[in-house]
């Protein structure tokens, strides 16, 4: 696997073609390009039209959240497939953990006709509503930039003005990202990086205010895709193929809507970076595959204060560049959890690293049980509270639709369906 597709899964996207039929003994399944609202029973006579996964499906991206605001983890998917759209996948509804298969039907279609590669962050254009969706697509040779409604995928805007598009000549997959944070949208493209407040995503064309560094002396390399973005309440970290940087958090709008940035590590790259507040000061630290650690692959920690890890935590993952790695609290314990993944051709091997913690130099976790392989390749991967248990559940999505949940239990990773 290059290391465009392992950047894409770490983004929530997909490239390579593939597609799976429906599950045996169930009808291929079609709709029209409408949005279908709610859940559609079985017995009804259009109970084919919600049927999951639909035929034709090549699964693009994913992203989790809460977006029906019922308390329980949803999937939004992402489709490029016959039909291309965003399929709304409700948990407690449409996707059951203690299920086998975990999904058979979708609450909510909405067409877009999009190509690869596509990108979805999770915002909150109306906190009072719950979470909604913003998606960066190709359409027509046009860098697109649409917000749904989460609870229906009502499409609340969509617009091509001012959305930064890729430079001539670089590769497709690297079309527009967006990483969803507390308060904003980041937009980037290939390092032409901007955000936007999620209300203003509602105006006929959305002002993205730039973010490059303002001195020279904290001049950043273009260009450089954005492979991660962190919010504190203080801080923001942006990381790059080679930096991870770092600048305050206005609390007005910064002029010309620029931030400027401080470079804290410039060298050479890590995978699978992941910004996360550790200790508790409202400040990312950046924790990544560290490539001088050897084979298999060590986990490293930087602090935005400057300060490496002078410990690493092991691990029994290769350390190449088929790297996923995301976090979230999946125990009862305030301290998050680590998910590695490593996407292969013929499964995705996981690992949960507990309780992980940054004090000063040292990087620590609690003991690391054995590694779950699940039979999905190259899967795209989310964390969602799919069992409404007030904690994270690891979703594995193949290209075809195909959906498994991994959970961190008292004897290490199991299904999520309860033992």
């Amino acid at each position: 696997m290059s290391a465009p597709r392992r950047v894409a899964c770490a983004l929530g996207l997909a490239l390579a073609p593939a597609c799976l039929s429906a599950p045996t003994g169930q009808p291929a399944a079609s709709h029209d390009a409408a949005a279908i609202d709610a859940e559609v029973p079985d017995a009804t006579p259009d109970a084919d039209l919600t049927l999951w996964p639909p035929a034709g499906i090549e699964v693009a991206a994913i992203v989790g959240g809460d977006f029906d605001g019922d308390g329980t983890g949803d999937l939004v998917i992402a489709s490029v497939g016959a039909e291309p759209g965003l399929y709304l996948l409700r948990g407690g509804v449409d996707l059951d953990v203690t299920a086998d298969p975990i999904a058979t039907h979708f609450s909510a279609f909405r067409a877009l006709a999009m190509t690869a590669p596509v990108s979805l962050a999770a915002v909150e254009v109306d906190a009072a509503a719950g979470s909604d969706v913003a998606v960066s697509y190709v359409s027509g040779g046009d860098v697109r930039l649409a917000v749904l409604r989460g609870s229906d995928l009502e499409l609340l805007n969509d617009v091509a003005s001012g959305i930064p598009t890729p430079p001539a000549g670089r590769d497709g997959w690297l079309a527009t990202t967006v990483f969803g944070t507390m308060d904003r949208l980041i937009v980037d493209s290939d390092g032409d990086t901007r955000h936007v407040a999620p209300a203003d995503l509602l105006d006929a064309s959305p002002m993205l205010g730039l973010i490059p560094p303002e001195a020279p002396a904290t001049r950043w390399t273009q260009p450089q895709t954005v492979f991660a973005y962190g919010q504190g309440t203080v801080e923001v970290v942006m990381v790059t193929s080679t930096q991870i940087l770092v600048s305050d958090l206005p609390t007005a709008p910064p002029p010309g809507g620029m931030f400027a940035f401080t470079i804290l590590r410039d060298g050479m790259p890590w995978l699978g970076q992941v910004p996360l507040d550790l200790d508790d000061d409202s400040v990312p630290e950046v924790l990544g595959f560290s490539p001088e650690g050897g084979n298999p692959g060590k986990i490293c920690g930087y602090s935005v204060t400057g300060v490496v890890a002078t410990t690493c935590l092991d691990t029994t993952v290769p350390d190449d560049e088929d790297v996923v790695m995301l976090a979230a609290q999946m125990t009862p314990d305030t301290d998050p959890e680590l998910a590695v993944i490593h996407t292969g051709d013929t499964v995705s091997t996981l690992t949960i690293i507990p309780k992980v913690t940054m004090t000063a130099t040292t990087l620590a976790s609690d003991p690391v049980p054995p590694v779950a392989d699940v039979t999905i390749p190259d899967a795209l991967v989310a964390i969602s509270d799919l069992a409404g248990s007030g904690r994270g559940q690891v979703a594995l999505v193949g290209t075809g639709g195909e959906i498994s949940c991994r959970t961190l239990g008292m004897t290490g990773i199991r299904d999520c369906a309860p033992p």
